[in-house]
């Protein structure tokens, strides 16, 4: 039997190192250790590596805080402050102006946003329809009977209607067209609160209209109407008398009721362009104004079914209504220099004789249908006024 011969890589593998014992407890403890050892340097590394990216983002963040200030100076609080040090705004107290806005106050009981509520003794008027032509057609009463006329705010005052207006008022108010002066369903979804009532005693019924004293609105049930304009005027003399307007009417209704013959003459003859205002006539100013924005306004139809309004310009300087155009400042003349202030004796020497005059009012006619009209304050010119036929 032959021997078994081993090849030379046999015998190292027989007496290698590896069979050394190598991998005794001891070792391994050591090589425990070591890696041990090593996991913690790397930690601290990482650990430290954080921290210094943290500290360099905190560095740079103040330092754009702190340049933001300086270029804005509106964060800082003021010298007399000590939050957050110079330049460092507190960010638990708002910047000036954007405080919230206080609360509201409850609104007064004449706030003409506030709607009038009847009394028990006010008998409201609500029609069941407007297929009726005018307004004294449609009233559950006759406008003949009316003894007395009053408005009343919803603060209870009263307030009279002046018995030499009285008759107008009613005569106009009666002539209201009603289908051509109701609002539109737009213009009623923005009309004001009715703030006032129109108050017409009959007998012992005392019937109310409510109304918008600000936009010559009436609430008839069916409908809300404009008033006319004598109403206009009249009522909003009554609750603004001080007002350009309320003296204007006033005035306006002196030299109406003036029963002084006028003097006329009509021999004389003026130059159209000597009795325009500031170079214009009625038509002229009527065009300027529709391009102005009123300080008042107060829609009306005419008795002709014209649409107008009665309105004041320029805080009161200009007053306007249908064929009217008023000037109650001197910041307006005529081509001679005739204005507001002047006196008697200087009209005359600066523009001439009137065509017609009483003492509240002298008439310069322009030509068949245009006038000049110079109101008088005694011996002052209050106002001067251009007028045109319908």
């Amino acid at each position: 039997m032959n021997k078994d011969v081993k090849p030379d890589w046999y015998k190292h593998l027989a007496d290698g190192p590896h069979r050394d014992k190598t991998f005794t407890a001891d070792k391994m403890t050591r090589i425990e250790r070591k890696l041990n050892g090593r996991q913690q340097k790397e930690k601290r590394r990482s650990w430290l590596s954080i921290a210094a990216i943290s500290a360099t983002a905190i560095v740079l963040l103040i330092g754009v805080t702190l340049n933001l200030d300086r270029l804005t100076g509106v964060n800082g609080p003021t010298p007399g402050e000590e939050i957050g040090g110079p330049n460092i705004s507190d960010p638990s107290v708002s910047p000036p102006g954007t405080e919230d806005p206080p609360a509201p106050e409850d609104p007064p009981v004449d706030d003409p946003e506030t709607p009038i509520e009847p009394l028990d003794e006010e008998t409201v008027v609500v029609l069941d329809s407007i297929e009726q032509e005018m307004l004294g057609e449609a009233l559950p009463f006759s406008l003949d009977a009316v003894e007395q006329a009053s408005i009343r705010l919803a603060d209870g005052q009263v307030m009279d209607v002046p018995e030499d207006t009285l008759g107008n008022l009613l005569e106009f108010l009666g002539q209201v067209f009603l289908t051509e002066s109701r609002l539109s369903e737009e213009q009623a979804g923005s009309a004001p609160a009715r703030d006032t009532m129109l108050r017409l005693r009959v007998g012992d019924t005392l019937y109310a209209i409510p109304y918008a004293s600000h936009a010559n609105v009436m609430d008839l049930g069916a409908a809300l109407v404009y008033a006319d304009g004598h109403t206009a005027r009249t009522l909003y003399t009554l609750l603004e008398p001080d007002s350009a307007i309320g003296r204007f009417v006033q005035a306006y209704n002196a030299v109406l009721r003036d029963e002084e013959a006028e003097v006329e003459d009509r021999s004389l003859s003026y130059e159209p362009e000597r009795l325009h205002i500031d170079g214009k006539s009625y038509n002229g100013w009527f065009e300027a104004l529709a391009e102005k924005s009123p300080d008042v306004d107060l829609p009306y139809f005419t008795q002709t079914q014209r649409a107008s309004s009665v309105r004041s310009y320029e805080q009161g300087a200009i007053i306007s209504w249908d064929l009217l155009v008023a000037f109650t400042t001197d910041a307006y003349q005529t081509a001679d220099g005739v204005r507001v202030g002047m006196t008697k004796d200087e009209v005359l020497e600066a523009l001439g004789q009137p065509h017609a005059q009483t003492a509240l009012r002298w008439k310069y006619d322009l030509d068949l249908w245009d006038d000049l009209d110079l109101y008088f304050e005694g011996d002052t010119v209050k106002y001067m006024v251009l007028t045109t036929s319908d």
